[in-house]
């Protein structure tokens, strides 16, 4: 072999957490999770008993991911999930790390107790994850201005533990209507999760916020899936070329949603063609 021929490697966490914390990155992509089924089919296996705990359906994930080149799996745990975790990060290759949150937020429940307890999971998720990985807030801000000071408080103590152990963190709003992300820019919140639900487009959201905050995935899923492939990774180049390559992740914006195969196959050839 002609050793002066070089040899281009896929990215990995490294790139990933460079996104998520604003700066210049390879093209790398993540999804919140991938949907069973195309999960499924991109691993060439299928049935119930890849899915049958927590431990099983994040390893199914996990190698869902690695054979889409993505950088890091997502993991959504619930709050006795850690053990599954370390499951997990045990079985990944050097080059991924894990964006892990949990099933609920301290919203959830609205005591003291509720957000105590989901504050010390993200202190033991973050020290779980030291050096391999992002943490992923899944919640909603209440209507409440009184509670809404509380659980925002909360928030801001979630994010200083992870920044501890160096994490960056991502805010995945899943309130129907998303707070505005001026109010989360007063949070010390790392990255944005974009999804449907933010009224504006997502090459506006890069304008306006791109600058503040890493941005994950895209705000218009339903056009995605009405896109031809080549139109698809043209989308892409454009997206690339609004973010001038930093601080921004490619993604379907999808909430669990199916994601036809080929859309899917079609977002992964886009990103090559831009590595």
């Amino acid at each position: 072999m002609d050793s002066s021929y070089p040899i281009r490697t896929k990215p990995g966490f490294k790139e990933v957490q460079a996104a998520l914390f604003g700066q210049q990155s390879r093209p790398v992509m993540a999804e919140r999770q991938l949907e069973q089924r195309l999960c499924e089919q991109l691993i060439w296996r299928r049935g119930a008993h890849l899915w049958r705990d927590e431990a099983t359906a994040l390893a199914t994930q996990a190698d869902g991911c690695r054979l889409s080149g993505f950088g890091a799996v997502t993991a959504i745990l619930s709050d006795g999930g850690f053990a599954a975790l370390a499951a997990l990060q045990a079985s990944l290759p050097a080059n991924m790390g894990v964006i892990a949150g949990f099933q609920n937020g301290p919203a959830a429940g609205g005591a003291d107790a509720a957000m105590q307890n989901f504050l010390e999971n993200i202190r033991r998720l973050s020290a779980q994850l030291a050096g391999a990985g992002a943490v992923r807030i899944r919640t909603a801000l209440p209507e409440d201005k009184g509670f809404r000071r509380e659980v925002k408080a909360c928030l801001s103590d979630c994010c200083k533990a992870a920044k501890a152990q160096g994490l960056p963190v991502i805010w995945d709003d899943q309130a129907a209507a998303p707070a505005p992300l001026e109010e989360i820019a007063g949070l010390p919140f790392d990255a944005v999760w974009l999804s449907e639900r933010y009224p504006f487009s997502t090459g506006e959201a890069i304008r306006r916020y791109g600058k503040r905050f890493g941005l994950l995935g895209r705000t218009d899923f339903a056009r995605l899936l009405t896109l031809k492939p080549m139109d698809i990774i043209d989308d892409f180049r454009q997206l690339w070329e609004l973010s001038a390559g930093k601080g921004y992740l490619f993604g379907s914006g999808g909430e669990g949603a199916p994601i036809p195969y080929l859309t899917f196959l079609s977002m992964l050839t886009a990103l090559e063609r831009l590595a």
